[in-house]
Parts: C-alpha cells; sequence; structure tokens
C-alpha cells in the first residue's frame, strides 16, 4: 500500500514538474516572439535611417547643382523635402512601437524612453501625459530587451 501511494505521489511530483516546464517554455517563448518582434522593428527603424541619409544627400545634390547659392522655389526640392519628412515620421512610428512592445513611454521633446506611467522625462524633463491620456500603470515584468540607440 506504501508503495502504490508513495508512486502516486511521484506520479504526481512529475506531472506537476511537466507543466511548470510546459509553463516555462511558453514564457520564453513569449519572450523570443517579442525580442524578434523589437528586432525587426529595429531593423526597418535602420533601413529607413539609410534611406533618409539617401534622400538628404539627394536633396543637398539637387539644391548645389540646380541652384548653387541662390535657391528659388523648386518641385523637385519640394518632392525631396516631403519625402524627407515621411521618412522622419516613419522613423518616429516605429520607434514609437518599439516603446510600445517595450511598454515604455516616449518623450515628444527628445526621444527618451520612458517607464510606463511615468508623468515626466527621465531625461529632460518635459511632461508625458498629453490632454486627454490616460495615465498607464507600470507593468511587473522587467523590460529584458536593450534600448535601441541611434
Amino acid at each position: 500500500m506504501k508503495k502504490v501511494k508513495r508512486e502516486m505521489l511521484t506520479m504526481k511530483t512529475l506531472e506537476d514538474l511537466i507543466s511548470k516546464a510546459k509553463g516555462a517554455v511558453d514564457v520564453i517563448g513569449e519572450k523570443a516572439g517579442q525580442f524578434a518582434s523589437v528586432s525587426k522593428l529595429n531593423l526597418k527603424v535602420m533601413d529607413a535611417k539609410t534611406q533618409l541619409k539617401h534622400e538628404l544627400e539627394t536633396l543637398g545634390k539637387i539644391v548645389y547643382e540646380n541652384f548653387g547659392g541662390d535657391i528659388q522655389d523648386s518641385a523637385e526640392v519640394a518632392t525631396q523635402v516631403q519625402t524627407i519628412k515621411e521618412l522622419y515620421a516613419k522613423i518616429e512610428s516605429l520607434k514609437s512601437q518599439i516603446a510600445f512592445m517595450k511598454n515604455k513611454i516616449l518623450c515628444k521633446s527628445c526621444g527618451n524612453q520612458n517607464e510606463a506611467g511615468s508623468l515626466f522625462c527621465a531625461k529632460c524633463g518635459e511632461n508625458l501625459k498629453e490632454e486627454g491620456m490616460p495615465i498607464v500603470e507600470e507593468a511587473d515584468e522587467d523590460d529584458d530587451f536593450t534600448e535601441f540607440e541611434d
């Protein structure tokens, strides 16, 4: 009887261990998925910055070759400037997505990533609470991802 009881207890312990291991694997899988998503967004930011650099160089060449020191209104320059503005907006959007995935708040003034629930930027002191926006409570989990730097 004791042997049967001991075997049942061993089976229960083994089942508990397997259940906990499955839970740990699920958490690791979720973290790996988040890391992969953040990494993909970081690559998109780098691609957009590369494209931005190219567009800025192209604009500089257009201005230099066509206008020298006498810049006048030009559709070509306006088109290039619009492309550059769109790239800046794309980069900011990607950075915001990264911050959201990492449960952070981006400062609109300096771009610093702040902890969720922060009222002011830790870097520049700018007010982070926008008019009408609720304050986001801080998550219990630690951030396992490193911040993307330029």
